[in-house]
């Protein structure tokens, strides 16, 4: 049995219609992200982390 290790490969930079940063990153296994940065001056971080991982 062989360990994986996910490696997070950027796939895309965008910004939401509220101005936050949106990045979707992937791993060559399949498993996707999706994290939100907050605007500056607009509160606390909002890191979502929506791991797919089908393992």
């Amino acid at each position: 049995m062989t360990m994986h290790v996910h490696v997070r490969l950027i796939q895309s930079l965008t910004a939401s219609e509220h101005g936050e940063l949106v990045e979707f990153s992937s791993c060559r296994c399949g498993a996707t992200w999706l994290n939100t940065y907050p605007a500056e001056g607009t509160g606390a971080g909002a890191d979502t982390d929506a791991d797919a991982d089908t393992e």
